[in-house]
């Protein structure tokens, strides 16, 4: 009977401590890189960014980066996250093996003035140089998670400027973990009342993964044509490719308010699109 009963205990305490990020939704509009995006957008780049992994632990990008911002809250740290090293020689400087592809953060951060003063010492711009500076950039961004200065609330909109008030998780510091997470859910309620949800446009449009479904598709339209050696069949699914990528483009312009043409992956992404229109075009008038 005590056995059960220390069990349940256990039970709820798990329960109890991860209560706080089972109540965040990744719908949340949070502030970060000068626009307001979903909270679950923010945590999956910052997760991608620090690990080069799309999830750390089995779990999704939201709740890990809930639990690395929650951990004075949560009275618990994650010392042992990791966070990507590259270069061979950026490993050989922290003392890691070749084949080591991370280091856990609480080492990796009582290493960060070592790496600045390498950086310092470097004059050339070579790979070396910009891998360190890349690794330095990730520790800042792994500090500002667990110092709360990423994550940030809707304050509402001041009526006398009409600037849009946005604060750091850090400013609500003393409130206890329940008080915290009723607080973000009313940064939403705010936010939604002056601005409305048009910025969950960019949540559809990463989990929708929509520019994999048209390289999948343009891959089946290659494959049933050389299989069966007609056409059509390349044809009909190079249209429906280009269907497709004409919703994402559109998406992604809707969402960053500029034309897509102005890092590699959209680069990349409109070349594509734009050699698909020339090929159907050059088959449809020769």
């Amino acid at each position: 009977m005590k056995f059960v009963l220390l069990f349940l205990l256990s039970f709820s305490a798990v329960a109890a401590e991860s209560t706080g990020c089972s109540q965040l939704n990744e719908d949340l509009p949070v502030l970060a890189g000068g626009r307001v995006k979903p909270y679950f957008v923010l945590a999956k780049e910052s997760v991608k960014f620090l690990t080069g992994k799309s999830s750390y632990a089995d779990e999704s990008p939201a709740q890990t980066f809930c639990h690395l911002m929650l951990q004075k809250q949560r009275g618990k740290s994650i010392v042992d996250f990791p966070i990507l090293i590259e270069h061979v020689d950026t490993k050989k400087l922290l003392g890691l093996d070749k084949k080591a592809k991370s280091m856990n953060s609480e080492e990796l951060l009582g290493k960060k003035m070592l790496i600045r003063s390498e950086i310092a010492k470097l004059k050339e711009n070579n790979s070396y140089k910009k891998d360190l500076t890349k690794l330095f950039n990730r520790i800042s961004v792994f500090e500002e998670i667990v110092d709360g200065t990423s994550f940030t609330l809707y304050s509402g909109e001041d009526k006398n400027d009409g600037k849009n008030g946005w604060l750091p998780l850090s400013e609500y510091s003393e409130l206890e973990l329940a008080a915290l997470i009723a607080e973000i859910e009313k940064s939403k309620e705010r936010y939604l009342k002056d601005h409305g949800d048009r910025y969950l446009l960019e949540l559809t449009y990463v989990k929708s993964h929509i520019f994999s479904y048209a390289m999948l598709i343009a891959l089946i339209g290659i494959f049933l044509t050389v299989i069966f050696k007609k056409l059509r069949y390349g044809v009909a699914f190079s249209v429906l490719t280009l269907v497709i990528e004409v919703v994402g483009i559109a998406m992604r312009v809707l969402i960053s308010g500029r034309a897509p043409i102005t890092n590699m992956y959209e680069t990349v992404m409109f070349s594509g699109f734009g050699a698909l229109i020339i090929a159907l075009g050059i088959l449809y008038f020769y």
